[in-house]
């Protein structure tokens, strides 16, 4: 419940901008904030392979699999500061719900192998271009728990597979048994490894703990949206000074 002056005792009950969580991001829905536009190309070769070729620009909305950062605070500055208070006193936590545009490009292909393997092989790929992330080594005003930065980057992401119709008649002798395989990747390009300027690799957890000074010495370190610091107090200690330390959700290549 507000105060009549505004203020919720430090309750923050939503997020900057009327942004929702997985939901609404800092835009309004109408055409020329909320549209998305693609392009395809779809051919068949001559000797009987199949592909498209596409593009998409999108409103990010993370339904892939890539853990990807939904929250963007404010960066740390003394401007931000006095205003992440301000919006406290409101009930505003002082981030909003992210979700950029991407520039997606992708291609298709299936082949039918009659000749040899009578099986039909697949290929999909996409390759995103801006996707966020959360960097412990860029700071937000956020900080009791910690809410890293973000930063973003962009991810090659594919699969590959195969299907099959094959008798197997000691176990159908009237019809054939579908056999399919798929191998899918996730591939961060040009992901930084949270190494010093002196060459010195660190743990996600150690950068977070560093001196403004020294994250910037370290430039980047990625860590998943799953495993953020816990707001929950045991006593006087936090969880994560307890024994369950944050950021062990790592962004690996």
């Amino acid at each position: 419940m507000r105060e009549p002056d505004g203020s919720t005792h430090g309750a923050c009950a939503e997020l900057m901008h009327n942004t929702q969580m997985f939901q609404q991001g800092d835009y309004a829905r109408n055409p020329i904030e909320n549209s998305q536009v693609g392009l395809r190309l779809h051919s068949i070769a001559p000797f009987g392979l199949e592909f498209t070729l596409n593009y998409f620009y999108q409103r990010w909305a993370g339904d892939d699999g890539t853990n990807y950062a939904p929250l963007k605070g404010l960066p740390k500055n003394n401007e931000n500061i006095a205003l992440s208070q301000n919006l406290v006193r409101r009930g505003i936590f002082p981030a909003e719900a992210y979700m950029p545009y991407v520039h997606t490009f992708g291609a298709s292909a299936n082949y039918s192998d009659e000749a040899f393997t009578q099986a039909v092989f697949r290929a999909e790929t996409v390759y995103d271009v801006g996707v966020p992330f959360f960097d412990v080594a860029k700071e937000t005003v956020i900080d009791t728990p910690a809410l890293p930065g973000v930063r973003r980057m962009d991810m090659w992401k594919g699969m590959i597979g195969f299907d099959r119709p094959t008798w197997i008649r000691w176990l159908n002798k009237k019809s054939t048994w579908f056999l399919t395989g798929q191998f899918f990747w996730h591939y961060l390009v040009n992901k930084p490894s949270c190494v010093t300027k002196n060459g010195k690799t660190l743990g996600a957890e150690d950068v977070a703990q560093l001196s403004s000074e020294g994250k910037a010495n370290v430039g980047s370190c990625l860590v998943g949206g799953l495993d953020l610091p816990s707001s929950k107090r045991l006593g006087t200690v936090s969880a994560a000074e307890n024994g369950s330390p944050a950021y062990r959700d790592k962004i690996r290549d």
